[in-house]
């Protein structure tokens, strides 16, 4: 099939090369004369002279130029060709595909579609391809440190065989990074757990701006401490309910890891499970920083009381006759274990 549909390009070389030459042509009429025009045309012509005369490493710089000049759709096909006859096929199904998705149907002829699906399935049983799914749009995908998309992306990754470093990363989140290992021929699926970034947050550092006006002063003009160790107790919840959540994101990560060593092993249910997994472990891990941004909000209000307290020689356990509340941090039971936050309020 290979000999077959280099010999029928080499025949008509011509034929697809006035392809694309009257696409382009189609492009320019009725607009001014551009010079840029002119040379991306000799470039053009040079890149099918040399292509039908075997020279495809001159075709294919020939063709670049020409596309820097004059970027057209017709253009990537006769890429496609030349990239493919010097054995450059992940970039070789790039611009053919892209030819597909960028040209307009109705001047894709069905022998030129037909020519373009017998190639694109000699390159797919060549290389392996791998269709990733993040559950985070708008993340970059790197192949071996080389960008590769943005998730979703639109189609599976082309990867030679071997071994080759896939990386997904996203603004607020950990780098995903996964060797992937394709034979020839090989399609296989992949999802990308992102993991949200927890960042503390502790006391803000240096002195407080500005006064802070109490709520309820006592008699004597200073502030209940029942307000002060309110605000300590809240601070110590809800670190503590952060750090529950933190723990059940790793333990999600754990499942997750599972998960995907069971997809490897052949089990068709982990791919489920293990979009499940991520899910949760994203939302957990929303909830684990929200709960220590609260945590931080709620200790910076302790150190502003202590400066308006009146403790009068009161401690945590005379504090407790005041009016005061206290939140309460606790895992809720079930299959997807999440954060249950009540309030307790004393008189």
């Amino acid at each position: 099939m290979s000999s077959s549909w280099g010999e029928r390009s080499g025949r008509r070389g011509a034929g697809w090369g006035l392809a694309a030459c009257l696409a382009w042509t189609a492009v320019a009429q009725g607009q001014p004369a551009d010079p840029a025009d002119d040379e991306a045309r000799a470039h053009f012509t040079q890149g099918v002279d040399a292509y039908e005369t075997g020279d495809f490493v001159t075709a294919l710089r020939e063709f670049r130029r020409a596309y820097e000049l004059r970027p057209t759709a017709g253009l990537r096909y006769n890429l496609g060709a030349a990239l493919y006859k010097t054995g450059q096929l992940v970039e070789a199904r790039t611009e053919l595909t892209q030819y597909l998705s960028q040209s307009d149907p109705g001047r894709i002829t069905p022998e030129r579609r037909r020519e373009v699906d017998e190639l694109l399935a000699l390159i797919d049983g060549a290389v392996g391809l791998v269709e990733l799914s993040a559950v985070v749009d708008g993340a970059q995908v790197t192949v071996d440190g080389l960008p590769a998309g943005t998730t979703p992306l639109a189609d599976p990754l082309a990867m030679l065989p071997g071994s080759h470093d896939l990386g997904v990363e996203a603004a607020g989140y950990e780098p995903y990074r996964v060797q992937v290992t394709v034979s020839a021929g090989e399609r296989r699926q992949l999802a990308a757990t992102l993991v949200a970034v927890v960042v503390p947050i502790g006391p803000p550092e240096g002195p407080v701006e500005g006064p802070v006006e109490p709520e309820s002063p006592d008699e004597e003009g200073g502030v209940s401490s029942a307000w002060f160790w309110s605000a300590v107790g809240v601070a110590g919840a809800l670190a503590v309910g952060g750090a529950i959540t933190g723990g059940l994101v790793l333990s999600k990560q754990s499942d997750f890891d599972s998960a995907v060593d069971r997809w490897h092993s052949g089990d068709s249910s982990a791919y489920a499970d293990g979009q499940s997994l991520a899910a949760d472990g994203d939302d957990l891990g929303v909830a684990t920083t929200a709960l220590f941004v609260a945590a931080g909000a709620a200790a910076a209000a302790a150190v502003v009381l202590v400066f308006f307290t009146d403790f009068g020689g009161e401690g945590p356990q005379e504090a407790e006759s005041a009016a005061a509340w206290a939140p309460v941090v606790g895992v809720a039971p079930g299959e997807s274990p999440g954060l249950a936050l009540g309030a307790v309020v004393r008189f």
